[in-house]
């Protein structure tokens, strides 16, 4: 009977959270001060692939990251289309005092001192992932997007 118990606890469980994991909102809204370009990302709710008893805003991620110049009052997207999974989304901001500050939502920057003072870098780093391959895949590209990405699976 315990057992029966435990296992019907454990199919409880993964049914309430199905669809969350990678699939969590991860909200760009940032404006930056080196090259006067705005970043927002685009988000969406994922393809229904089973049961879940839960259904909130929590289970939408973001699929992609608009650019947008008030200067020019144009806008771009990183990627051509809204089917990525983006976990991370990172860009040097500035230098201060030994070290950049970077815009980056989870905060894991690490050897971030004793930096020599530098000219900031024209790159944003993408992480996207998905989870039908289970990979991982970093991209860059220039902050204004209109160059050509470069990815690296890992």
């Amino acid at each position: 009977m315990k057992n029966k118990i435990l296992i019907i606890l454990f199919l409880v469980s993964t049914t309430l959270f199905a669809g969350f994991g990678y699939n969590s909102i991860y909200d760009v809204n940032i404006y930056d001060i080196n090259t006067g370009l705005y970043y927002k990302s685009i988000t969406k709710k994922p393809k229904d692939s089973g049961f879940s008893i839960i259904k909130s805003s929590q289970n939408m991620f973001t699929c992609n990251i608009n650019i947008y110049n008030p200067k020019t009052k144009k806008s771009v997207t990183i990627f051509k289309d809204n089917s990525k999974n983006i976990i991370d989304f990172l860009f040097e901001m500035k230098f201060k005092k030994d070290s950049i500050v970077y815009f980056n939502i989870n905060n894991n920057i690490k050897n971030n001192n004793n930096i020599q003072n530098r000219q900031i870098k024209d790159k944003l780093l993408i992480s996207t992932y998905d989870r039908g391959k289970q990979e991982t895949t970093l991209w860059s590209c220039k902050k204004n997007g209109r160059f050509k990405i470069e990815s690296y699976d890992w």
